[in-house]
């Protein structure tokens, strides 16, 4: 199992802008993942990364403050978020979500637990 602590992700309304007529990464999604990749390589020194199994994801979601919030809005940008920082090859391996809504701390986090299914290949 994976343990990570990270930054609370940006709703999907602000993960994407329209330039151009063209839908592109925000600079508060670019940022989002910029930091999961740094907390990554501090986290995950000596782990093996790239897992090429299918895989399970609970997520403690702890937001930063008490409005009201979609609980799957946060999945996207965490599931890109760790493809790009390698911890997994493609987002897609993730055949299970637990999401568990918890009290808001401030500046938000989540806490991250990644379970490889190896019943099941990618």
């Amino acid at each position: 199992m994976i343990r990570l602590t990270l930054p609370y992700p940006p709703s999907d309304n602000h993960l994407y802008s329209v330039a151009n007529g063209r839908k592109v990464l925000s600079a508060a999604g670019r940022d989002y993942y910029k930091q999961v990749g740094q907390e990554c390589l501090v986290q995950l020194v000596g782990i093996p990364r790239h897992l090429r199994t299918c895989l399970a994801v609970a997520v403690d979601l702890h937001p930063p403050d008490r409005r009201r919030r979609d609980t799957a809005n946060p999945t996207k940008a965490l599931g890109d978020s760790l493809q790009k920082a390698g911890v997994m090859l493609d987002d897609a391996q993730i055949k299970e979500w637990h999401l568990y809504w918890c009290e808001p701390v401030r500046g938000g986090r989540v806490d991250v637990r990644i379970i490889e299914l190896e019943y099941e290949t990618f």
